[in-house]
């Protein structure tokens, strides 16, 4: 998908978690990681606020 986006002259910005699981933002599964879902949360609404 970056690869897709760029070829289009979009600007793009990919952000990995290592170590987590796949729905480490949800707090009533075990996979929540408590530090990347704070992140991704806070990167997820500046991106919405640059919108």
């Amino acid at each position: 998908m970056e690869k897709a986006a760029t070829g289009t002259g979009a600007a793009v910005q990919v952000f990995t978690y290592p170590g987590v699981g796949h729905f480490y933002t949800d707090a009533s599964l075990p996979d929540h990681d408590r530090a990347a879902a704070e992140l991704t949360w806070r990167r997820s609404l500046d991106f919405l606020r640059h919108l």
